[in-house]
């Protein structure tokens, strides 16, 4: 290391030349950078239930949607003029990019026997030319509407639904959402504008994946400025010196540059995960700066000149930073292992970045350090020290108390691990300041919630969709779900159906109901189709072999739990109800997401024990020593398991982010635990006792692994104030589990090692 440090400090201008032609060549990969906006994005090409929502929509059509939703600001909407509102907002959202049908009220396809032919019309036709007895009629018909109550029309009438529904070009699908939101957005301002009286919100799946990018372009603009700025001032005031606070921010940079650049050269998308990694890079990458400077600058201040200075911090730290370096570079690796890619590309980019920051560190730092006058050198701040030293008496006085207790706690409150419940609302993935929270639920209220769960129901043979027996089990299972108290609405062709057969028999409501018999049926569904005009095809109901329907459940926003649960009810009346090839199971991004955390932590499992293996290896041999190895778990473990007890008793409820946030940490933590006990056992190899040899750490690592806490802590606290859930679950966790280790490595283990002094 001697060596090494010699020829690194010696050869700076040329390593410094290196490093700065590896960002310009990682910088070519800025411009293939690409974000990623849809929610899909989150679940694995193997997913069991991507792949059967992928296969419902390859047999039927797909549910990427906008929906309007219009509500008089007060009384309701049926007057004329308002009616007229709807009807020309209706006919306006067949101009949104990528339309390919549009559902509302207006456009609600009414059916009317007339004799023995069937008449087929959309319930407002100039609806400005209504008089008072008008206007109560299309009331009493939409209102009666089983189909489009709690779906399109609210029972009170005050609110309405117009579903744009999407056909979007998946070469070019990120953009073309962002398209149809600011569309969407114009015409609904176009509307409020001519229309005071109405109040226009926006939601549906479209509106949910730019939510995704508006999340990640907030944070990118608030977040990352912040934790900058926060770095290269607590790096001023810790270090005492701009100088060296802006080499910080200036490694900083390169890393996260170099980074991004890799990851576009590497084709790795961003998304609004991905976007947290400039963020931890950041505070990751001053941990290597910060153990460099702190040292140098401490052989600064006793005598050594800039070179020698460097030279001796070098050899002193670079082996710790080695192993710290891969012992990071393991944990955010492991994320690969989750089964919700944004994370692998968070793990992935974030590991570029560290190892990006690592090379900085002992190619360009040197250069720039020793460039400096003495007079910029700083000097770190004591009151680190002198709280250090204080700590170190109070210690010293009843280390095995201390010891005790903190295992003892540690245990005890551990305990609350098991009072989490892994439960997710994905709809509160974006906090109330995006439009799109607050849209979303302003129309749950008022409307319908935006979860659905869907069911492909076979009927086993081409054309038996007309089959009564089977038109009866699927009327029987759609009224059963119509019963649970989630549920907002349930629509399948069988509805229409019913309602077809009470038509030709005179509007008689004992006729509401499936038809006698298969040629009923079909004679009815075909007479329909023929009457529907283009545009309004029933294709999305019922496959083109007409051997499966399609039925949807529109949910209230309800949590994961509540998904899953619902679902294996109707898992089990379909068992008990139904024939054995109708035993299937729903599909649709709400039962998605209500199986991602579950299965994200049942993966991840593997990758931990797999890291965790690697990171005892790695601090096996930076110690070399199996009993200090052995002991280095207690301040990399136990923080985890002692935060997510603490979060169990506080908070109750985990999510995605907790899923992986256990593996990222574990490199985090273990680099203070090396730099302590690395230089703990330096001591001891010098000699020392046990005493000397923790104040000896205390005094080598105490400064550098306080400064490093405390910008590692405050830059996971701004991500703590992402808008998006899953990141700012994911900082306020890693915050907690960073503090905790901090005690472990400064409190805890300096107590187990005193109070095995005497042995």
């Amino acid at each position: 290391m001697n060596r090494l440090a010699r020829i690194l400090v010696a050869h700076r201008g040329k390593w410094a030349v290196l490093a700065l032609l590896l960002v310009v060549l990682s910088t070519l990969g800025l411009p293939r950078l690409r974000f990623k906006n849809d929610y899909r994005m989150f679940f694995s090409e193997k997913n069991p239930e991507l792949v059967a929502f992928e296969n419902l929509h390859a047999r039927f059509a797909p549910t990427d949607n906008v929906l309007l939703v219009v509500s008089a600001r007060s009384g309701d909407l049926f007057t004329a003029p308002r009616l007229a509102a709807l009807e020309t907002l209706t006919q306006r959202a067949w101009s949104l990019p990528g339309t390919r049908r549009v559902d509302s009220p207006a456009n609600f396809q009414h059916s009317e026997a007339v004799g023995d032919d069937l008449a087929v019309a959309p319930l407002l036709r100039h609806a400005d030319r209504l008089d008072p007895d008008g206007v109560a009629k299309i009331r009493e018909k939409m209102l009666a509407e089983p189909i489009l109550t709690n779906r399109l029309i609210s029972p009170d009438g005050r609110t309405a639904g117009v579903v744009v529904s999407l056909s979007l070009n998946e070469t070019r699908r990120d953009a073309q959402v962002l398209e149809v939101a600011a569309a969407a957005r114009k015409l609904a301002t176009e509307t409020m504008a001519a229309h005071p009286e109405l109040e226009v919100r926006l939601t549906g799946s479209a509106m949910f994946d730019t939510a995704f990018h508006e999340a990640a372009e907030a944070d990118v603009r608030i977040l990352i400025p912040t934790m900058y700025t926060l770095a290269l001032l607590l790096a001023w005031w810790l270090l005492g010196s701009v100088a060296v606070a802006l080499i910080i921010g200036l490694l900083i940079g390169l890393s996260i540059v170099t980074a991004l650049g890799l990851a576009g050269l590497l084709g790795i998308s961003l998304s609004p995960s991905a976007m947290a990694a400039p963020n931890i890079i950041l505070t990751l990458a001053v941990a290597d700066a910060v153990h460099f400077l702190v040292g140098w600058q401490n052989r600064r201040q006793a005598g050594d000149n800039a070179e020698e200075a460097m030279v001796h911090t070098l050899a002193t730290h670079l082996s710790f930073i080695v192993f710290t370096t891969g012992a990071t570079v393991v944990s955010f690796l492991t994320m690969n292992f989750s089964d919700a890619p944004p994370f692998h590309d968070l793990g992935n980019i974030t590991a570029l970045g560290v190892i990006a920051a690592f090379v900085f560190s002992i190619l360009l730092l040197p250069a720039l350090a020793i460039c400096l006058p003495a007079r910029w050198a700083g000097k770190p701040t004591t009151i680190l020290s002198q709280g250090f030293d204080r700590l170190l008496v109070a210690l010293k006085r009843a280390p095995r108390r201390v010891a005790i207790l903190g295992l003892a706690g540690t245990v005890i409150l551990s305990q609350g691990l098991w009072l989490n419940e892994l439960d997710d609302l994905y709809v509160q993935y974006f906090d109330t300041s995006l439009t799109f929270r607050q849209d979303t639920d302003w129309t749950e209220q008022r409307l319908t919630g935006i979860y659905v769960l869907e069911y492909e129901l076979p009927s086993g043979a081409a054309d038996g969709i007309f089959d009564p027996a089977y038109l009866t089990q699927v009327d029987a299972f759609a009224e059963w779900l119509r019963q649970q108290p989630e549920v907002t609405h349930v629509f399948s062709l069988a509805d229409i159906l019913r309602k077809l057969n009470r038509n030709f028999h005179g509007e008689d409501p004992a006729y509401f109901r499936i038809p006698e018999s298969r040629e009923l049926a079909a004679q009815y569904f075909f007479t329909y189709e023929l009457a529907l005009p283009s545009g309004m095809g029933v294709n999305d109901q019922a496959d083109v072999t007409r051997s499966s329907l399609r039925l949807t459940a529109t949910l209230h926003n309800i949590s994961s739990n509540q998904v899953r649960n619902i679902e294996a009810r109707a898992q089990t009346w379909l068992k008990t109800h139904t024939p054995a090839h109708l035993h299937v199971a729903g599909t649709g991004a709400s039962l998605m997401f209500a199986n991602i955390g579950a299965r994200n932590i049942r993966d991840m499992i593997e990758g931990e024990v797999l890291g965790l293996v690697a990171v005892i290896l790695l601090l096996g041999a930076a110690l070399r020593s199996l009993r200090l190895g052995i002991l280095a778990m207690v301040p990399t473990l136990l923080p985890a398991a002692l935060a997510f007890g603490l979060w169990g008793m506080l908070v109750g409820q985990v999510g995605l982010a907790s899923s992986v946030v256990a593996a990222m940490t574990l490199g985090i933590l273990a680099d203070d635990t090396v730099h302590f006990l690395g230089h703990y056992k330096r001591g001891r190899d010098a000699r020392m006792g046990v005493t000397e040899a923790v104040e000896h750490a205390f005094q080598e690592a105490g400064q550098a692994l306080g400064i490093t806490a405390l910008i590692l802590i405050t830059g996971f606290s701004v991500l703590a104030f992402s808008h998006f859930r899953i990141n700012a679950d994911l900082g306020l966790l890693t915050v907690v589990i960073l503090v905790l280790g901090l005690l472990a490595d400064l409190v805890l283990l300096p107590a187990l090692l005193l109070s095995g002094e005497k042995k």
